[in-house]
């Protein structure tokens, strides 16, 4: 009887995230669109085994189904690792798109290649003032000395990329950022197998495995996922020094101390030391982990054990730091310097308030307000005289978690729900957090409400992050960025191998698929006139490349003096689709009949190949 309940109860589950099915078989059509219907039919089968049967068969019973999911923890967790691995090679972008995809894919195409320096001595004989930034594309800065443009984005991402691009060919860097959103998942799951049970991991990973913003980022070749990968695997590690045997559904959960092993804490040292190097600015996420091994330590009988772990910990820091700072030193001219230079503007105590707003908005729209739950986990041993979580991780998670958004909030504010990317490290945590109060609160229903609870729970969290991933448009951002791809290729094969092409969003992917040359139009300090004739007068063949709301700010920048600035003729080629695409060519600006409107072909399947 509990297990035709919990049949019907997952009937109306999927009914609930489906929109309900219809199946037609010979002389009869069955229909089912109402998830009411079956939890309600769970709910009277229920009661009536209480009935029947009495409480205690029917609670142990359910008791046995709560233990039978314990079991099936790890396996569910590793079921949602490898899906999320294989739903970021089967929907990911395979394309060094826009600013950031195309940073870290032709930097690790650099690495592969043994220099990070781009050669640039052309630019000595262009006219207008800064042309080496004019001629450096966005994800690329010029060098101190010289006429050369290095990278600006940290070499964690692009160096594992290097070796996927070694090891399995061009299209090897794409692979990395699925593999490492796998290893995020089940690293969330030991996280909340550690410090709540194993069935409040397998929720926290599943969860985390639909999330919005983790879904987003695990498509495209960005450090978002890495870095909360490698920072989940630190905690992990950095957690090993305690043993729970679990319990499911949220009951109270027996805690043993085990020994902790010094490479426990080394390897928390290497997940940081790499999480450092995928994205610098969140080193002081490693003085948080670094205070909790110590902290670990006070209870053993040799007084300096703390110390001593903390050393472990610290150990594969040391040559990760000395590397970006000599990186930084050729790159930049500065151990201290950054790619990104000076980002002092960027940061403002006025834009605490405004982006505390937006992420605690973002946070409630993609995971529903039950993640605000997480705050009980995270505070409960300071405010109630339980606790949900172990005090040690709670404390943990709460320095971990507040030390993140003290590292954005003063940042500068934005206003796209995806920047919830720069909160992805503590994600892992707040779900686990909230699963964990959620199974506290579902604790004091009867076993049966529970069961039921649980199940309609569930359905409704992962179908609301679900949903909203793919009405934002999950599904297509394949599509529209190989759309890069496209222009890039069309421009291979209609344009001379001396074009020139102002731009903004598509420099990298041109240079990267195409192997022509572009320009900043932003960046150029001259008029729009002298630039083009600087530019012929260098060998070039000047083309201009826009996406439509770009054409925007070229107006604003180059209409009032020039006449080509106004755009007002019809585009050499258009590529029409989300956004649009056009190629206008400047030697057309003035002819009567201008050449006749090429349409570009998108790009369909995987080609990685670049120049």
């Amino acid at each position: 009887m509990v297990w035709t309940a919990l049949t019907l109860s997952l009937w109306a589950a999927v009914v609930y995230a489906t929109g309900g099915f219809k199946m037609a078989l010979p002389g009869f059509l069955f229909t089912s669109r109402d998830p009411l219907r079956p939890l309600a039919l769970a709910a009277v089968l229920l009661a009536a085994g209480y009935v029947v049967l009495g409480r205690r068969q029917i609670d142990d019973e359910l008791a046995r189904v709560a233990g039978g999911f314990e079991k099936a923890a790890t396996p569910v967790a590793i079921v949602a690792s490898l899906a999320v691995a294989a739903a970021g090679l089967r929907w990911g972008t395979f394309a060094a798109s826009g600013v950031d995809a195309y940073g870290y894919v032709s930097q690790a195409a650099l690495w592969t290649r043994g220099t990070l320096r781009v050669e640039q001595p052309f630019v000595a004989h262009v006219s207008w003032p800064a042309a080496d930034w004019a001629f450096a594309p966005m994800g690329y800065r010029p060098v101190v000395d010289g006429h050369a443009i290095v990278p600006s984005y940290a070499p964690g991402l692009p160096l594992l990329m290097a070796l996927a691009e070694r090891v399995a060919g061009d299209c090897g860097p794409y692979y990395v950022v699925p593999v490492l959103g796998g290893l995020c998942v089940w690293c969330c799951y030991l996280l909340g197998r550690r410090v709540v049970s194993a069935s409040a991991g397998a929720c926290a990973a599943v969860l985390l495995a639909c999330s919005p913003a983790f879904l987003f980022h695990l498509v495209v070749p960005m450090s978002d996922v890495p870095a909360a990968a490698f920072w989940s695997a630190a905690l992990c590690f950095a957690l090993r020094q305690r043993k729970r045997a679990t319990a499911p559904f949220g009951s109270a959960a027996i805690v043993k101390k085990g020994p902790y092993p010094f490479f426990a804490p080394a390897a928390a040292g290497v997940c940081a030391a790499l999480a450092i190097l995928v994205r610098p600015n969140l080193f002081p996420l490693a003085a948080v982990v670094a205070a909790f091994v110590a902290w670990s330590g006070r209870a053993e009988p040799d007084r300096h054990a703390g110390w001593k772990r903390a050393a472990w910990f610290a150990a594969p820091l040391v040559p990760a730091i000395g590397a970006m700072a000599i990186i930084n030193w050729r790159l930049y001219g500065s151990p201290a310097s950054t790619g990104y230079g000076d980002l002092g503007p960027a940061y403002a105590i006025a834009h605490i308030a405004a982006n505390a707003r937006r992420y605690a908005g973002w946070l409630l729209q993609t995971h529903t307000p039950l993640i605000g739950l997480s705050a009980i986990g995270l505070l409960a041993p300071w405010t109630l005289r339980s606790h949900v979580l172990a005090p040690r991780a709670a404390a943990l998670f709460l320095v971990f978690t507040l030390t993140v958004a003290a590292s954005y909030l003063p940042y500068s504010v934005f206003d796209e729900w995806t920047y919830l990317r720069f909160f992805l490290p503590a994600l892992p945590l707040l779900l686990v957090s909230m699963t964990a109060s959620i199974f506290r609160v579902l604790a004091y229903l009867p076993p049966a409400a529970r069961a039921l609870a649980f199940v309609a729970l569930g359905t409704f969290l992962v179908d609301h992050e679900l949903r909203f991933a793919i009405d934002a448009g999950l599904t297509r951002l394949q599509a529209n960025n190989r759309l890069y791809v496209a222009v890039a290729r069309f421009i291979e094969a209609s344009t001379p191998p001396n074009a020139v092409f102002l731009t903004l969003q598509h420099g990298g992917s041109v240079r990267h698929y195409s192997n022509r040359l572009t320009v900043r139009f932003d960046r150029v300090a001259t008029g729009l006139d002298d630039a083009l004739a600087s530019l012929e007068r260098a060998g070039w063949r000047p083309f201009i490349l826009l996406e439509d709301w770009e054409e925007t700010q070229f107006k604003s920048q180059f209409a009032a003096s020039s006449v080509v600035g106004r755009l007002a003729w019809r585009p050499y080629a258009r590529l029409s689709a989300p956004g649009g695409v056009n190629i206008y060519d400047p030697a057309q600006a003035h002819d009567a009949a201008p050449h006749e409107l090429a349409v570009i072909p998108s790009s369909g399947g995987c080609d990685c190949r670049h120049w």
